[in-house]
């Protein structure tokens, strides 16, 4: 597929016959800009084609992956969120379990930060209410005056170092407040140096060093 705006090519690779269990299902998809990969998408399946593994990488992200879990009637009932990919797993980023009300509509979200989201939905099935917390994926650019980037928190949950002083994580935040706090520690000496972030627009969930 070519978008002729800016030339970006996205390309499908689906399981051969080779292998019977997957066969015909999506395997990957790769977005180029010539020969330079902006992201790529790797999927693999249980025996009931479900997607077990999910692997993305990213031009400026390292590349990280989700191992998805699923109950009797394959409602997704937990995800965790790891570094590298599945054939060779790193630290864990984040980890996820929902629970479904009677519909199916999916009620409640854990992560293992300590955020949660709770909604409630009526007979239509349409969404009534969700608690304050929330959780979304924020990424930016820290440059310390001194020393390297050695840790980064958002909300207190630990973030992705890549590159040396970009950042990315999946943090959950009161929206009421509109307020995330992100701490950026270098060593310098044997003392950690701190930033904080404050009343950041949530919508664009990015942070750059000023």
């Amino acid at each position: 597929m070519l978008y002729p705006l800016n030339s970006q090519v996205a390309k499908f690779l689906y399981y051969s016959g080779t292998d019977p269990q997957d066969e015909g299902r999506l395997e990957s998809i790769t977005n180029l800009v010539g020969a330079t990969v902006l992201s790529q998408f790797n999927y693999q399946y249980d025996a009931r084609g479900r997607i077990v593994d999910w692997t993305r990488q990213f031009a400026s992200i390292a590349t990280n992956f989700y191992q998805l879990q699923y109950d009797s009637v394959s409602q997704v009932v937990g995800a965790i969120l790891s570094t590298n990919t599945p054939a060779s797993p790193g630290a864990l980023i984040q980890q996820y379990a929902y629970a479904y009300d009677k519909a199916g509509n999916r009620s409640i979200v854990t992560m293992n930060s300590g955020g949660s989201t709770v909604s409630a939905f009526n007979n239509l099935n349409q969404l009534t209410v969700r608690s304050p917390s929330e959780e979304t994926t924020f990424s930016g650019h820290v440059t310390p005056n001194t020393g390297t980037l050695s840790s980064v928190t958002i909300n207190g949950a630990p973030a992705t170092i890549t590159s040396g002083t970009n950042f990315s994580g999946i943090a959950s935040y009161n929206k009421a407040s509109n307020t995330v706090t992100i701490v950026a520690q270098n060593s310098v000496g044997g003392a950690n140096h701190q930033r904080l972030y404050h009343d950041v627009d949530l919508d664009l969930g990015q942070f750059f060093d000023q």
